[in-house]
């Protein structure tokens, strides 16, 4: 028995194939037809979305030239720096590390004091203070190794808990000895202090520290960069690259601001942190 198709005329089999022919031509035009929308669609919507990011990046660049004072903070990690290079590219003051602890001093500390010095730029010097350490010993070492007739901003507490020892005294009996530091520091160079700490520091001690010393007491330098923090309570603040956002987390308390941990600045090699000053001069 024959099938239906093959028990046709000649001329019926013919005609059907030809419609046969004609019906999947219109869907293979229409499959390509739709191809080529749905690659179009994706090309657009992948385009609008690049230039998002790019007008982003031009907002950025746009906020940055506000702060017409630039500088960095340095340590031994920076290695041998090139000074007249570093303040041909618009830097103007550089905090570079001193001491930390009890007993540590920077390898490079008097190196890059010196030659800070020569090239006119605004020198000041940071301690990075040990949470499980006593604060009046840690203040001694500072003293001891930062002659202030060799630095031109004022003293620098760097107040971080992030790979920081804690006592097991608890945050009272740390707090108590930040504040025997503070005050030996301050008395010592007759100065306000730069306090320097991260988001989730500042709120942790804010309280017991911050609040105790008063706004009048120091000055701010707030850490705000991409890779700042590790908080429930903060987290929804990474990335933040304007004067509008920090105002949002500490108001109008701040007057360093440390806005990138892996800028490029000539004269060193690798990456570097900039900072910004929020004034028209430097203390």
């Amino acid at each position: 028995m024959l099938s239906g198709f093959e028990s046709l005329t000649g001329s019926k089999r013919n005609f059907l194939k030809m419609k046969f022919i004609k019906k999947h031509k219109y869907i293979f035009i229409l499959l390509v037809a739709l191809v080529i929308l749905v690659a179009t669609i994706f090309l657009f919507l992948k385009d609008q979305q690049k230039s998002s990011v790019e007008n982003k990046e031009v907002e950025v660049k746009k906020e940055l030239p506000e702060y017409k004072i630039k500088g960095i903070d340095i340590s031994r990690y920076q290695g041998d720096i090139d000074f007249k290079k570093v303040k041909e590219d618009n830097i103007s003051f550089v905090f570079a590390k001193a001491t930390e602890g009890l007993n540590l001093v920077d390898k490079k500390f008097s190196d890059n004091l010196d030659k800070g010095n020569n090239q006119d730029l605004k020198i000041g010097a940071y301690h990075f203070y040990r949470l499980c350490e006593n604060g009046a010993k840690q203040a001694q070492h500072f003293i001891k190794n930062v002659d202030k007739n060799k630095i031109s901003l004022p003293p620098v507490l760097d107040l971080e808990t992030y790979r920081n020892c804690r006592s097991k005294e608890g945050i009272e009996w740390e707090t108590q000895e930040l504040l025997e530091f503070f005050n030996l520091i301050k008395n010592h160079y007759q100065t306000k202090p730069i306090i320097y700490t991260s988001i989730d520091t500042y709120h942790e001690f804010k309280n017991l520290f911050f609040e105790r010393l008063g706004k009048e007491d120091y000055l701010l330098w707030a850490r705000v960069t991409d890779r700042h923090i590790d908080s429930n309570n903060y987290e929804n603040i990474f990335g933040l690259e304007n004067e509008t956002e920090i105002r949002k987390i500490i108001q109008k308390d701040w007057s360093f601001w440390q806005a990138c941990d892996t800028c490029r600045v000539s004269g060193i090699d690798g990456p570097v942190d900039v900072n910004y000053f929020r004034g028209e001069k430097l203390p």
